[in-house]
């Protein structure tokens, strides 16, 4: 009978092997599995908007750099500047003229405009010779406002403190969060603006130049 008893014993021990999970035992592996996909899932989502955070950031500065690159190829050769104003439809602009061409062309203008509510910069040319039209709008930065409630254009005159005239652009990204706002600000100097540049004056100082260059028959829409 001994060797029939240790069958049935062989037996029986691998059926308790074989019996499988209880549901307790179940229950606190569902729980466990649970608990690690939730901290994973965490982690990614966490990480995704990080990244995501950090092309916006990319994108915002690259935005603001062409803004800031495009003026200063621009405004470094201007001989007057206008001081910068706000349109009547509630937009900034501000102008300048390039007169040192060469020989038989007619003096160069540009109109720069931050648009509040469409949240871009944006410029425009024309030949001020009594018959050519402006260009169209040439935009330059999406997604970016005034820092502060001000102007984002900021002129300083030629006197006997500074030798050229001057032009600071200051704009703030809005597309990134709060926490890693991109603000950037840059002079330029036109080089061959002076004393003698015609919108240094503001006698009445109101803020707008007295002799304005590269408004007339355009304006500021």
């Amino acid at each position: 009978m001994a060797p029939v008893t240790s069958l049935i014993t062989r037996l029986r021990e691998r059926a308790d092997r074989d019996s499988g999970m209880t549901i307790v035992e179940l229950v606190v592996s569902m729980s466990i599995f649970t608990i690690v996909i939730t901290i994973f899932m965490g982690a990614l989502i966490s990480m995704a908007h990080t990244t995501s955070e950090a092309q916006r950031r990319v994108d915002a500065a690259n935005s603001l750099r062409a803004s800031f690159s495009a003026m200063d190829r621009q405004v470094r050769y201007a001989s007057s500047i206008n001081r910068p104003v706000r349109g009547p439809s509630g937009d900034w602009y501000v102008e300048f003229e390039l007169t040192d061409l060469p020989a038989g062309q007619a003096p160069l203008c540009y109109q720069w405009r931050l648009d509040d509510d469409a949240e871009t910069v944006a410029y425009r040319t024309w030949r001020r010779d009594g018959t050519s039209s402006a260009s169209n709008w040439v935009t330059i930065a999406w997604n970016v406002a005034r820092v502060g409630s001000g102007s984002p254009f900021t002129f300083a005159s030629a006197d006997d403190s500074r030798m050229r005239q001057s032009l600071t652009l200051e704009l703030a990204a809005t597309q990134t969060e709060p926490s890693a706002a991109v603000d950037l600000s840059t002079t330029f100097v036109a080089r061959n603006s002076s004393t003698a540049s015609t919108t240094n004056a503001d006698a009445n100082s109101d803020g707008v130049s007295d002799n304005q260059v590269c408004i007339a028959g355009l304006g500021r829409p």
